[in-house]
C-alpha cells in the first residue's frame, strides 16, 4: 500500500505542475514544453507498468485466499 500513497504524491505533485502553467498562462514553450512531454510520456509507461504489478498483486492474493479457504476447511475436517 506504500506503492499507492507514493502514486497520489507524484499524482499531486503532477497537478501542482499543471496548476501552476495554467496560472502562468496555460502555456510552455521550448525546452519546457519538451521536459512536460517527456514527463508524460514517463508517466504513463510507470502507470502501465504500476498497473501490470498491481495485476500480479491481485492474483497472488486471489491464489493466497483459496489455498487459505482450502486449509480452513481441512482443518475443520480433521478437526
Amino acid at each position: 500500500m506504500e506503492e499507492v500513497g507514493g502514486l497520489r504524491t507524484r499524482a499531486h505533485r503532477a497537478e501542482t505542475e499543471v496548476a501552476e502553467a495554467r496560472s502562468k498562462g496555460g502555456t510552455l514553450a521550448g525546452p519546457e514544453l519538451l521536459q512536460v512531454r517527456q514527463r508524460i510520456v514517463d508517466l504513463e509507461r510507470e502507470n502501465q507498468e504500476l498497473r501490470h504489478r498491481l495485476s500480479n498483486a491481485r492474483e497472488h492474493m486471489s491464489a493466497v485466499s483459496t489455498r487459505l479457504v482450502f486449509l480452513e476447511d481441512r482443518n475443520e475436517k480433521a478437526g
